[in-house]
């Protein structure tokens, strides 16, 4: 990690995953979402969506697989885990992990890590987007932090009913910006 380097100045790696189920310690990854932004002015790097084989699809839980649309045949041309992670940690390198649930995607960036004998370089904080939605709207009538009820609220459009990594990314990213740009008026 270079030292060199803010904390207000790293990239921000705004992370969404689409899994097999929710125990990373039984569940794969099967997508993986990543909107790397710029500090401090929040301006997009470069997006990557990434379809990852699964080898274990008989251990996926059927509602995940509903959730998030997995066919087959659309991940047919898959990464196998290994060079997706690879991928992923390239960029990532120095960057601020952020998602809108660390608590669900950060163990299971961590477990592939170790299944897959690499090593993360990005920097040891985390931002919780649903953390900065309730603290800046903890008084109002926002019932729900989930993603889509938290774009909602705040006048974005929802996620699509099917998930895809790249749209909770994205959508993350949309709900960080509006936020931050609100709280620094």
């Amino acid at each position: 990690m270079d030292n060199a380097l803010s904390f207000k100045t790293r990239n921000i790696a705004i992370t969404d995953l689409e899994t097999t189920g929710l125990d990373p310690l039984k569940h794969e990854i099967i997508e993986i979402g990543l909107v790397l932004i710029k500090q401090p002015s929040l301006e997009i790097i470069e997006t990557i969506n990434i379809k990852v084989k699964p080898q274990n699809i008989e251990t996926a839980s059927p509602e995940a697989l509903q959730l998030n649309g997995y066919k087959a045949k659309e991940w047919e041309n898959a990464m196998e885990l290994k060079d997706a992670l690879t991928i992923y940690l390239e960029k990532t390198k120095d960057a601020i992990f952020c998602a809108h649930n660390t608590n669900f995607d950060l163990p299971f960036i961590k477990q592939a890590c170790i299944k897959m004998n690499l090593t993360s370089t990005m920097d040891y904080h985390c931002i919780d987007i649903p953390t900065l939605v309730w603290f800046k709207y903890r008084i109002s009538d926002l019932g729900k932090i989930n993603l889509s009820k938290a774009a909602e609220f705040i006048g974005l459009e929802p996620e699509p009913a099917i998930h895809r990594a790249i749209n909770g990314a994205m959508l993350a990213y949309k709900v960080l910006r509006k936020i931050t740009l609100e709280s620094e008026k």
